[in-house]
């Protein structure tokens, strides 16, 4: 017998908060006036089972969005194909304090989930790594090893004395910042 469900979805702007389906109509109205009153994350999820808070929700409302995403990219299985490239960008401190985002078997780091300037990508491409910063204009550089990737990604990502970069990215001589 076919029973008829209805999906409920709850996003935040274009961030999907949460999801879950019930045959219950009553029960669809009740969820979007309990996250419409404030209700918290555990509150949805404990006062309706069906619904599901996504992961990425949850890391981005706990105190500290960075390492919570940290521990979850090293720690969640759906991520283990990928988890030597993580673990090696997570070693570097430089490439620790930016916000890691995994997807297509590439990891940008940025300065947090929303913003994106400057950030860089450790992409695997045929056995190697590519490394690009957002941004520019060429395809990056490849490079055989992870730890020489991920090397490359922290020089790019490393904090500059004040004044030693011009605002297309170059060096400037000594005496001309």
């Amino acid at each position: 017998m076919n029973k008829r469900r209805f999906a409920v979805h709850i996003a935040q702007d274009w961030l999907q908060i949460a999801d879950g389906m019930t045959a219950e109509l009553s029960q669809v109205v009740e969820v979007a006036a309990h996250w419409k009153g404030g209700a918290s994350y555990d509150s949805l999820s404990a006062r309706y089972p069906f619904m599901r808070v996504t992961e990425l929700a949850r890391v981005l409302a706990s105190p500290d969005p960075i390492a919570a995403q940290w521990d979850w990219l090293r720690s969640a299985p759906e991520f283990c194909d990928d988890r030597d490239l993580v673990d090696a960008a997570h070693r570097d401190p430089v490439l620790r304090s930016y916000f890691p985002d995994l997807s297509h078997r590439s990891l940008q780091l940025s300065r947090s989930f929303t913003d994106r300037e400057g950030a860089v990508r450790i992409s695997l491409q045929d056995g190697g790594y590519r490394v690009q910063q957002s941004g520019e204009s060429s395809q990056g550089r490849e490079y055989a090893s992870i730890e020489a990737a991920v090397a490359a990604a922290s020089e790019l990502l490393a904090p500059r004395p004040q004044g030693s970069d011009s605002p297309d990215g170059e060096r400037l001589p000594p005496g001309e910042d």
